[in-house]
């Protein structure tokens, strides 16, 4: 039988909670990253693929459909299934299509991966928020706002790091092989939660 997610919430510690709510941090600051990685690289990618800078630009594109379709969908699973079950999915889908990115050498390649990567961060960001509001909102729905806001600025702090991660490291195979790995440690972490 599954609990509704008010009766399960109210029945976790507030160490759990605090624990689950930093394990949203650090899939929102992979989110981050992921987010931001495509900008410092795609210069790299363009030389990768052999491409000109007007046929690289599509992968955005690509990736924008994707968040949109993980967003939507996500809006609906995250209503039926495990929302913990789902993230761990999502991350590890988002790993599948980082890890792929720089041994891409065809733009089709690339776009499908992109568009992977943006499905699972499309779901990740709608679940996250969904369930992190779920966690904190009992009894009174303003006491999840400073976790919200830690959040988002978990994201935002991936978002600035990885620029400077991808200059330190000046290799695009060894930046996006990071990324895999720290979202690795979120579909372990939501695989356990």
């Amino acid at each position: 039988m599954r609990l509704p997610p008010a009766v399960f919430t109210r029945m976790l510690s507030l160490a759990t909670k605090k624990y689950i709510s930093f394990s949203y941090f650090v899939a929102f600051f992979c989110l981050g990253l992921c987010l931001a990685s495509l900008g410092p690289a795609l210069l790299d990618l363009a030389a990768q693929t052999e491409s000109d800078i007007q046929s690289i630009g599509s992968i955005f594109a690509f990736r924008a459909v994707g968040y949109l379709t993980g967003s939507s969908l996500g809006g609906f699973l995250f209503e039926v299934i495990n929302g913990n079950y789902l993230l761990s999915c999502s991350a590890f889908v988002c790993m599948l299509g980082t890890f792929f990115i720089p041994f891409s050498k065809s733009l089709g390649v690339l776009c499908f991966c992109v568009l992977l990567q943006g499905f699972a961060m499309g779901f990740l960001d709608t679940g996250g928020n969904l369930l992190l509001l779920r966690l904190h909102a009992e009894p009174d729905p303003s006491a999840s706002e400073p976790y919200m806001q830690a959040m988002h600025f978990s994201f935002a702090l991936g978002a600035l790091a990885i620029p400077l991660v991808m200059s330190a490291l000046n290799n695009l195979t060894v930046s996006f092989i990071t990324i895999a790995i720290l979202l690795l440690v979120v579909f372990f972490n939501f695989t356990f939660v």
